[in-house]
């Protein structure tokens, strides 16, 4: 009996444009060339394999789906066999691109200004900088509706307090005016996007 290919029992690879097929071609080939080679020495580390960042970046897949500020403007669908050619090599890999292209370049592309937008998104989209996403609390999960953190308006500023896993950058940050004022610093290569609930809600 003869072996079929995920690719044929899908049926769908006739619909592709392309360059929806090379973009699929590229990332499953990084996947397979070099993902899945150290896949089970970094799971038995419980380490993610920060060395292929560059690779990824180089891919177009960082920021995707965004256009300009060195962002590759992917077509959706060309997106989406990229993310579904990482989901096969492992979840964490699909993760990392969608929270640093959706939850973290997205929302500057979408609400930054234009100074915030020039200095973060190359950075980002060239994989020089890594972004977080902060939901998740100790508490709550990730659940929206029960966060504790809080974010106070301080003239022109917020004032966060609280504290947050961030799984995509395996990061636990805690914001605390009281027991750590200006304790908290971020590094250099690194953009923390957090969810708080503002005092007016």
């Amino acid at each position: 009996m003869a072996t079929l290919s995920l690719d044929s029992l899908s049926g769908r690879v006739h619909l592709l444009s392309d360059d929806e097929r090379a973009v699929q071609s590229s990332v499953r080939r990084l996947v397979r060339e070099r993902f899945l080679p150290l896949a089970a020495a970094a799971f038995e580390a419980e380490r993610f394999p920060s060395e292929l960042v560059p690779e990824l970046a180089n891919l177009g897949l960082l920021g995707g789906r965004l256009h300009g500020y060195g962002c590759a403007g992917l077509s959706a669908v060309a997106y989406g066999v990229a993310l579904e050619e990482l989901e096969y090599g492992d979840s964490g890999l699909r993760s990392f691109v969608s929270v640093q292209g959706s939850l973290v370049m997205h929302a500057i592309h979408a609400f930054g200004s234009e100074g915030q937008k020039t200095h973060f998104l190359p950075q980002l989209a060239a994989g020089q900088m890594v972004g977080c996403f902060g939901l998740t609390e100790p508490e709550s999960g990730s659940d929206p509706s029960s966060l504790t953190t809080r974010a106070r308006r301080d003239g022109t500023d917020y004032v966060l307090d609280g504290i947050k896993h961030c799984e995509s950058g395996m990061l636990r940050l805690e914001f605390n005016e009281k027991t750590s004022p200006g304790k908290f610093t971020l590094g250099e290569n690194y953009i923390y996007v957090v969810m708080p609930i503002t005092i007016d809600a």
